[in-house]
């Protein structure tokens, strides 16, 4: 009996406090479609997707430099160099944007599809529907330009070094030939050693035939220990500077190819649907009808307890 007593004194209540709860629930829910259709800037959403490439062009060479670009221009170097400051602040710059590099930054998602790791999909949000588009291009072209600018700068370094090397490479060549002819005339070697220059620069190969050899035998024990050991200088000398040389040309060749652009492709340009994603109106209406009535409800009953207090 007490229960029916209670839960008629609920309904009671409820009901003499109905205007209340009308009120608030109208209060709310004007200002949710204020809010809503008013107040709120549309936001809208742009998506693109980039390809990473991940086998090496025909036209490079194979090794290990060939191995080093694909690891600089990799998805999570990418995905990297589009969150950059640098390169957020230069597509704000290019397009004019009235954006912060954080507020930009923040409205960017980089996902990768489950069955296709070299696909990234990119997704901006914004409230200017005409350059969102235009913001993911801008921002994956300057991507690729910061990633080539990095690769270039690298390859460069490696270039110098190379050709530091070769120098010292040619250097000690000219020191071991110096060497030999001092050897040649002190203890009349014969001239087995042909000096040949192609377009790689200094190079040095042993040319012999029988007969010579057999008056290279016919020297003291000595020279012949003088003379291989020369020899084996001035070979292994050679075959480390064939390697540089090759390791140079190598590099050449990423220079002149635009790697880059090789390796990643916009696989499909970004576009920017023509429905708002926020807010959602009808959530919002239907959140600001429910907090409405619960307030309303509240303040009947705290209303009710007041009086029945007194």
């Amino acid at each position: 009996m007490e229960e029916e007593i209670s839960l008629r004194d609920i309904i009671q209540t409820l009901w003499r406090g109905k205007w209340i709860i009308l009120i608030f629930t109208l209060v709310t829910l004007t200002i949710a479609v204020i809010y809503s259709y008013i107040v709120a800037n549309p936001t809208y959403e742009s998506k693109g997707s980039v390809l990473i490439n991940n086998v090496v062009n025909e036209e490079l060479p194979e090794g290990s430099l060939a191995e080093f670009v694909n690891n600089a221009t990799s998805k999570e170097v990418l995905t990297e160099i589009l969150k950059s400051p640098e390169v957020l602040e230069k597509t704000i710059n290019d397009l004019s944007l009235d954006r912060s590099v954080g507020s930009l930054q923040s409205s960017i998602e980089i996902s990768s599809e489950e069955d296709n790791e070299s696909i990234i999909n990119i997704s901006i949000k914004g409230t200017n529907q005409e350059i969102l588009a235009e913001t993911i291009n801008t921002l994956v072209e300057n991507s690729r330009v910061a990633i080539q600018d990095k690769l270039l700068s690298s390859l460069a370094l490696y270039e110098e070094r190379y050709m530091n090397e070769m120098k010292e490479m040619d250097e000690s060549l000219q020191e071991y030939l110096a060497e030999y002819e001092r050897l040649e005339a002190e203890s009349g070697l014969p001239l087995l050693v042909l000096f040949q220059q192609n377009a790689s620069g200094s190079q040095y190969m042993l040319e012999a035939n029988q007969e010579l050899v057999q008056e290279l035998w016919s020297l003291e024990k000595i020279t012949q220990v003088e003379y291989e050991q020369i020899n084996s200088k001035i070979n292994n000398t050679n075959t480390k500077y064939n390697e540089l040389h090759n390791k140079l040309e190598e590099v050449n060749s990423l220079q002149q190819v635009n790697v880059v652009y090789e390796r990643i492709h916009t696989l499909s340009s970004a576009y920017t649907g023509d429905e708002p994603i926020a807010p959602n109106k009808i959530l919002n209406i239907v959140i600001g009808f429910i907090l409405g009535g619960m307030i309303g409800v509240f303040v009947v009953f705290l209303r009710s307890y007041l009086h029945n207090s007194n």
